[in-house]
């Protein structure tokens, strides 16, 4: 991925390059290059080359994107970013070109916690429409386990405070469940989350208290 405009648009000519230079450093000390056209179009081009390489990165992810930087450079950026979990009505503004990526997740963090919390509520509440109508909703471990495998499972909550030690065999969709762990054994609620994420479900951790059905682990299914 680009990290400067002059290395996005190295093939330009030299006197193109500094003045595109001249106006990215303009943007960053917070000058509105906005009624040069032909300064806003490169900057388009670099941002163009960023959101390639992060659209990329992003494939089949169901994670939602957040945008730190400038106002005026994210604007442009999210007009040109198709992702379809972009955030739009919050983002981390300023440069943030000396903030510790340790910083920035803990303002991502905190700036996005009701949206997780919403995400949620949700889920918990599609589980319930599902299990007391149809058979996408089950909060059975071993058969959990099975869909999380199959890449069944949209949806995945789990106890933050339990854990279940057992087995799980994918070739005979079998879990040997054990009261305390045995040699050999793993934590299959861990197992379940990493399951689901391969395949591109959603997981909520939450207390053991707010889960449905008085169980450590809930899935709702895509079918």
């Amino acid at each position: 991925m680009p990290t400067h405009i002059d290395e996005a648009l190295a093939f330009d000519d030299p006197e193109a390059r500094l003045n595109l230079h001249i106006a990215a450093d303009a943007m960053f000390h917070g000058h509105d290059p906005s009624d040069d056209a032909v300064r806003k179009v490169n900057i388009e081009r670099f941002l163009q080359q960023v959101e390639k390489e992060v659209s990329r990165y992003l494939n089949q992810e169901h994670a939602p994107l957040l945008l730190a930087g400038v106002d005026y450079l994210l604007d442009i950026y999210a007009n040109i970013n198709p992702y379809p979990h972009l955030i739009t009505d919050h983002q981390i503004s300023g440069n943030h070109e000396h903030t510790s990526p340790e910083t920035l997740h803990r303002m991502a963090v905190e700036l996005m916690q009701p949206y997780f919390m919403q995400a949620q509520r949700q889920a918990v509440a599609d589980y319930r429409q599902l299990a007391a109508t149809s058979e996408q909703a089950n909060a059975q471990i071993v058969e959990v386990l099975t869909a999380a495998y199959q890449g069944r499972v949209r949806a995945l909550m789990v106890s933050e405070d339990d854990q279940c030690w057992g087995t799980f065999d994918p070739l005979r969709l079998r879990a040997d469940i054990n009261t305390a762990p045995q040699p050999g054994d793993e934590d299959l609620l861990d197992l379940a989350v990493a399951l689901t994420l391969r395949n591109g479900g959603e997981v909520h951790a939450m207390p053991g208290a707010n889960l449905p059905d008085d169980a450590p682990l809930a899935a709702v299914y895509r079918y």
